[in-house]
């Protein structure tokens, strides 16, 4: 009976595994019926997934059939899922619960509202905000959060507490601090609370110090090691540092006296503050201490007496004068110190004896370092080794010496009796220097000679014991080696020596071959001493980086670049480096290579500045195209002579002068300009009474053209923004639009030009307009157009556009013009185009002038939208060429002759 019971019982057991096993395979044959454990797990792998691993098993998983999807099962939601393998990319589908690690190394647990993730490269991206739970790990921090409650984490990092604490643990398992509100992790050491108008953002670090910020705020913790760029920061670690640029920020700091040795907080900007409150216990009796800083000088309520932090801060009420304050051992020693004076000075340093006060002091003042300011504190610091470590500390923090070489020379000079200090600069210096500036920073090197070497031995220790000179020497000549070695690695030599101008052809050779140019400035140098000479200009050309370097130079940079030789294998090289080949830049640059290569315009320009040259070669490029002409060097010697006989015909034209009208029409934002204007037009002979000016739209719009319609001599300047269609006087509405009584159109402009000419036989040649606003020279095209089209209008008047086809105005022509002028000489149009040479690195000024040459069109190889049409030449049917530049070497010719 026992038996057939014990029998019973095991086949009930088969049978019972049998169903079970049977039930697993429908279950994986629901999930995926095409498919076996193990080609699932290839595939899976195969995907990316470490399937096998930590208990990840094929079984957590349903592939969808397009294999663009993967579901992570229920079954798998306790497991960490890494997909930093997975390639391209693929949308996860997960349950509540899910753990996540890409290729960040960042961990994702996903308690809940998360329906998908999409993983790309290893790297898990969402467009929307991703919900994290407690025990997530974002870039080597862990967020643990309290009674399951979440954070979010949007698409560029920033984690939102909504409200409530979050605790960040560093990977040794330490409490970095807490945070509150909105905040982006960027490692152990660097928090940057993220605040806007929605609200501040609060830090708690491990003191129970509590940084509360309106605006963004990197917060160093004890982790960091270095300060990077970021323009506010709050720094801690034995000492507390609090310093700002943004004038909106309003931070406020809640700390414990003595968890600090000092609180600095730097020279504030107008607007900002720092409200600090330090509690302090006295006789088993709490009470806070209160500071409120900004500009002025700080406001303080309690008892600083017995304080166990030293406080100190600099106020500018009148610059350049700057004000310490400064609590130290519990006493306020502002008043000992008074006004320090000159900020480049320092000369009030030397009134602190304390060497800690110095440190104080020096911790305190900006983060900006100029020559002037090195050389003083140089100067106060004598050879304080522990000083000059905590300037170069700073100057490094404060990237001064990556952006800009004067300071880092001037860090060397001062850091001369620290070789130390001199090595981190020259580790940290990565930049672009000239051979004048190598050979000083090489002369620094060597001044560390003076550094524990025998020129701080007496001549009788010398002679007591010459083996301890000797080795010293040698010491000095490895460090000197090293820190040569380190230069030459880091810093790009730029250019050429300096006494490449006194060299011989074979010896300028050999310097070339060794020499790169990475700046345009270099290059311009050398060109310019290389005039003629084609086999060391191709050196330059094979050697020039500025391309590998993104040096962005713009189209004004490489007109000037490219103008500079006459050359045509360079020129080709120069133009092939442009970085600006948008088709607004108005030329093409293999027409511009044939033209240059051209030897009659070698030959015609020979004698022109690298402006004129640039400007006749657009002016033939483009009338070339406008009448269907060849780049042959025949038709660029025709149409090249016209164009400098245009120049010579107008380049003494008088725009206005004493019996002339001059009418001013300006934007409000430009006023400033305008000003300097009118003063040049009087200081040139302009009547006052002659002169009339309309600022803004609405009722001006129609004084400005009736003025212009009763003119027939004189200038009329118009000083505002711009477009093709458009002279814009007025302020735009709320949504971006112009309201039309706020601007004035080439029809308008161009119908009260047409009234002006039917007054006065047809004739408008003694009329100049002068427009100077962003994209004039198109607007100019239109009005030309207009008025040809009208057929009223026998003599044409000259209008010059402070911009080339399609450019925007950046430069304030009107200024350069009130300062060419002659007192009493009135206005030509060579003082223009003077004008126009100082500002031509910003925008290329053109002038279109009537002729009876036959070329009769105006407009560039690139314009898509060619209106104006080409007419045969006549004596009664006026003409018009566009020149650039007027050519300043006829103008000197004239004058002469």
């Amino acid at each position: 009976m026992k038996r057939k019971r014990i029998f019973a019982i095991i086949m009930f057991i088969l049978i019972l595994n049998l169903f079970l096993i049977i039930g697993s395979t429908a279950e994986d044959k629901k999930n995926d019926p095409n498919k076996t454990f193990e080609e699932k797990k290839q595939q899976l792998n195969n995907m990316g997934f470490d399937v096998g691993k930590g208990g990840v098993n094929p079984d957590n998983f349903q592939l969808s059939p397009d294999k663009k999807s993967v579901t992570i099962l229920k079954n798998g939601a306790s497991e960490l899922i890494d997909v930093a393998k997975i390639k391209d990319k693929l949308i996860i589908k997960i349950p509540d619960g899910a753990i996540l690690k890409d290729a960040t190394g960042n961990e994702y647990h996903l308690p809940k509202d998360n329906k998908e993730l999409t993983v790309l490269n290893g790297k898990i991206i969402s467009d929307k905000d991703i919900t994290l739970g407690s025990e997530s790990k974002i870039n080597n921090v862990k967020i643990n959060t309290k009674n399951d409650e979440t954070v979010s984490m949007n698409q560029d990092g920033v984690i939102n507490t909504k409200g409530k604490e979050a605790v960040l643990t560093g990977s040794d398992g330490k409490i970095i601090g807490k945070i509150n509100g909105r905040a982006q992790i960027q490692d152990p050491g660097s928090i940057l609370l993220k605040s806007d108008e929605t609200g501040t953002s609060k830090f708690t670090n491990y003191k129970g110090s509590i940084f509360e910020v309106s605006s963004n705020t990197m917060i160093y913790t004890k982790e960091s090691s270095k300060i990077n760029s970021a323009k506010d920061f709050i720094k801690y670690n034995g000492d507390l540092l609090v310093s700002v640029t943004n004038h909106e920020n309003q931070i406020k700091i809640s700390a414990n006296d003595k968890d600090y040795g000092n609180i600095v907080v730097r020279e504030l900007p107008s607007s900002a503050s720092v409200s600090l409150d330090l509690k302090r216990e006295v006789n088993g009796k709490s009470f806070d201490v209160l500071f409120q800083f900004s500009e002025k000088p700080p406001i303080v309520k309690g008892n600083i007496e017995g304080l166990g932090t030293n406080i100190a801060t600099l106020t500018r009420e009148t610059s350049p004068n700057v004000s310490p304050f400064m609590i130290y051992n519990g006493k306020e020693i502002s008043e000992k110190v008074g006004v320090i004076g000159n900020m480049n000075d320092f000369g009030g340093l030397s009134k602190f004896d304390n060497p800690e006060l110095k440190k104080l002091f020096v911790e305190s003042m900006s983060t900006k370092f100029f020559s002037s300011d090195i050389e003083g504190l140089t100067k106060v610091l004598g050879k304080n080794s522990e000083l000059e470590g905590l300037i170069v500390d700073r100057a490094l923090r404060t990237n001064e010496v990556n952006s800009k070489f004067e300071n880092f020379n001037s860090l060397m000079v001062m850091a001369r009796n620290n070789p130390e200090e001199q090595l981190k600069l020259v580790k940290a210096y990565e930049g672009v220097v000239d051979y004048n500036q190598i050979n000083i920073i090489m002369g620094n090197v060597r001044s560390i000679s003076n550094v524990g070497g025998y020129s701080n031995l007496d001549i009788s220790e010398i002679a007591k014991n010459p083996g301890k000179y000797s080795q010293i020497d040698k010491e000095l000549d490895k460090q000197i080696d090293e820190m040569k070695s380190l230069i030459l690695d880091n810093v790009k030599i730029d250019g050429v020596p300096d006494n490449f101008n006194r060299m011989s052809d074979e010896e300028r050779k050999q310097a070339l071959e060794n020499s790169k140019f990475y700046s345009a400035k270099s290059l311009k140098t050398v060109l310019d001493y290389l005039q003629g000479n084609s086999e060391l200009q191709d050196l330059v050309a094979k050697n020039t980086k500025l391309s590998e370097n993104n040096l962005a130079l713009d189209e004004g940079g490489f007109r000037q670049l490219i103008s500079l030789s006459q050359n045509p294998d360079l020129t080709k090289q120069l133009l092939s480096l442009a970085t600006y080949k948008d088709p607004s830049s108005g030329f093409d640059t293999k027409k511009m290579s044939d033209i240059y290569s051209s030897q009659s315009f070698v030959d015609l320009t020979k004698s022109m500045d690298s402006i004129d040259r640039w400007s006749t070669a657009q002016s033939i490029y483009r009338n070339l195209d406008i009448n269907g002409m060849g780049y042959t060097d025949s038709n660029i010697n025709q149409v090249g002579k016209e164009i400098i006989s245009i120049n010579e015909d107008y380049s003494n034209r008088l725009v206005a002068d004493s019996k002339s009208k001059v009418i001013i029409a300006t934007n409000p934002e430009f006023s400033d300009q305008t000003k300097d204007l009118t003063q040049g037009i009087i200081k040139a002979g302009v009547k006052q009474e002659n002169l009339v000016s309309f600022e803004g739209g609405g009722d001006s719009i129609k004084k400005i053209l009736d003025n212009i319609e009763n003119t027939n001599d004189g200038l009329i300047y118009f000083n505002n923004h711009g477009n093709g269609g458009y002279q814009v006087l007025g302020k735009p509405n709320p949504d971006g639009t112009i309201s039309p009584d706020q601007e004035i159109s080439y029809k308008q402009l161009g119908d009260s030009l047409i009234k002006s000419a039917e007054k006065n036989n047809g004739d408008l040649s003694k009329v100049t307009v002068l427009l100077d606003s962003c994209y004039s020279y198109d607007f100019a095209k239109n009005l030309y157009n207009y008025i040809s089209e009208n057929g009223k209008v026998e003599q044409m008047p000259v209008v010059v556009t402070s911009t080339n086809r399609g450019q925007v105005g950046f430069s304030g022509l009107a200024k350069s013009i009130g300062e060419e002028v002659e007192s009493g000489k009135g206005i030509t149009l060579g003082n223009i185009n003077s004008a126009g040479k100082k500002v031509f690195s910003s925008e290329d000024m053109s002038i279109f002038v009537p002729t009876k040459k036959g070329v009769t069109a105006i407009g560039s190889s690139n314009d898509q939208d060619k209106t104006i049409k080409s007419k045969p030449s006549s004596s009664s049917t006026p003409s018009y060429i566009q020149v650039s530049q007027l050519d300043s070497s006829i103008q000197q010719e004239l004058s002469y002759s």
